[in-house]
């Protein structure tokens, strides 16, 4: 049900709003973290009331609506929680990257638990750090998916085939976009703290 509200919406809209999102992860993360985490947990709790909806009957709005609200509420509320998932899903990302290298599906799904498990109890001992990183990362990876996006808008072939066949590339380019807004995030805490 959301992919079809997804396809509603422009790719040319869409690759931007990906990359205005993601520049302001990258840049602004730790800043807005809590903005972040409600903004989170109110697409998670809006897509379980869409299901819940569905199964029910229900039109889908009402339950989204109300599971969002909720969801946004209780990850500002438990923000540790909701930091343990950002942290897994920043572990996620670079095993997603490598699926390929993976010689079964059993070795993959261990490795993804693995990493979200690492990730997630790094970003509760670390806390700020973390946050930064994985923010950042999330970021990057919005940005460069917003940049394929466009670039399939003007150029299909060539975007395709990059993306298909240079996926160790578009990950090393995630991590350099990530390091940048990693280490602007660090330089404006250090001139804070000088300031």
């Amino acid at each position: 049900m959301i992919a079809a509200e997804l396809k509603s919406v422009p790719p040319f809209i869409l690759g931007l709003i990906l990359i205005g999102i993601g520049l302001t992860l990258m840049f602004l993360g730790w800043r807005i973290y809590r903005v972040a985490l409600a903004v989170v947990g109110a697409l998670l709790g809006a897509v379980a009331g869409l299901a819940l909806g569905a199964a029910m009957g229900l039109p889908a709005l009402i339950p989204a609506l109300i599971l969002g609200v909720a969801g946004a509420i209780l990850a500002v509320l438990l923000e540790k929680v909701g930091a343990f998932f950002v942290g897994g899903f920043t572990g996620v990302l670079p095993i997603l990257a490598a699926q390929g290298q993976f010689s079964s599906k059993a070795m993959f799904l261990f490795a993804l638990c693995l990493a979200a498990a690492i990730g997630g109890v790094l970003a509760l001992y670390l806390w700020r750090p973390m946050i930064t990183v994985g923010l950042s990362l999330i970021g990057a990876t919005m940005v460069v998916n917003g940049g394929l996006l466009l670039w399939y808008q003007f150029q299909p072939k060539p975007a395709e085939s990059f993306a298909a066949g240079h996926p160790l590339l578009i990950a090393v380019i995630v991590v350099i976009l990530a390091i940048i807004g990693t280490y602007y995030q660090k330089s404006e805490e250090d001139d804070a703290g000088r300031g």
